[in-house]
């Protein structure tokens, strides 16, 4: 079947610019969002120097892409889970969200006074949880308690799952995302966290279809071949090009979702979330092709589905950039 739709929304990628342009750039790496079928992406502060600027918020917004870029600023300054960056600074210089993503933000106090500032500035909160479900059964307490939003990234544990569920029926206001590589269970390679087992890559996709996780993200994390020789337990892969392709083979010729919902996950809830416009243009995805990822647009090439057979791709991408 042939599918024309609105570009989509990839709400947590690693762009690693700046500091990491040996393994991509925004350039690139909006290049890649777009072969893949998105018209904006947000992108993780955990580059180098890390996000906890105005002046490197701004230096986000300012550089060429191919598509929309919104970029999410740093919880704590230098990540260090010590002190919260100024988030209204931060806001009013272009961040859409803010997160440690990469870290826990260890410290509960520090968390809590997050969440507050946060919902002061009108910014959603990123949580990386590790340990996974109790970090995330912690940060939903505390959103609890303060009356805030909450978004938890990359759930791959039933256990998680059934915390944002709980929190979700007594009215906490906590959103979440799953990625392609847990929906398959397939990972060529390391991955934080780590593919757990085929009980929770059921109830991750169970969870989508319920509603109980929100969203479908990538999680778009470049590293170059030496890398990934020099240190096999370097975590992440590449995913702009490949989500859709995964997600189709996972969801939506298991007869799970349809493409309407699905597409939903990628594009009017992430941009819900994080506030940002529905990106505005036109992907044809033809939902029944099969391939192999082999070559990519993305300047890395540490995909998680080397040697895996999907079912759909998007065949055109022509995304709206609007005006600065």
């Amino acid at each position: 079947m042939i599918l024309a739709v609105a570009p989509l929304v990839d709400m947590h990628v690693h762009l690693r610019e700046p500091g990491g342009e040996h393994k991509e750039t925004i350039l690139t790496g909006t290049a890649a969002a777009v072969a893949g079928g998105f018209g904006a992406v947000a992108c993780m502060p955990n580059t180098d120097p890390v996000l906890d600027s105005p002046e490197l918020i701004e230096r986000v917004c300012r550089a060429k892409a191919h598509c929309a870029v919104y970029p999410i600023a740093c919880i704590s300054i230098g990540q260090f889970g010590r002190r919260l960056t100024n988030f209204g600074l931060l806001r009013r210089a272009g961040a859409v969200a803010v997160s440690d993503d990469g870290k826990t933000v260890e410290d509960e106090d520090l968390m809590r006074f997050a969440l507050l500032s946060a919902a002061d500035h009108g910014l959603a909160v990123i949580s990386h949880c590790e340990p996974e479900t109790e970090i995330c059964e912690r940060d939903i307490t505390l959103a609890e308690e303060t009356n805030s939003r909450l978004h938890i990234a990359h759930v791959s544990l039933r256990s998680t799952v059934e915390v944002i569920r709980s929190a979700k029926k007594r009215g906490v206001h906590v959103t979440a995302e799953t990625c392609p590589h847990y929906l398959l269970g397939s990972a060529h390679g390391a991955v934080n966290p780590p593919l757990a087992s085929e009980e929770d890559r059921a109830a991750l996709c169970a969870a989508l279809k319920d509603d109980t996780i929100d969203v479908i993200a990538s999680d778009h994390a470049p590293h170059t071949a030496a890398e990934k020789e020099a240190d096999p337990s370097l975590c992440g892969f590449i995913g702009l090009e490949t989500s859709v392709g995964a997600v189709l083979t996972a969801l939506y010729h298991t007869r799970l979702m349809s493409a309407a919902d699905i597409f939903r996950k990628m594009r009017e809830t992430p941009a819900a979330i994080l506030g940002i416009p529905v990106p505005q243009g036109e992907i044809v995805v033809d939902t029944d092709v099969p391939w192999t990822p082999q070559k990519f647009v993305s300047m890395s090439s540490n995909c998680a589905f080397t040697g895996v057979m999907l079912r759909g791709r998007v065949a055109v991408c022509q995304p709206t950039l609007l005006p600065d």
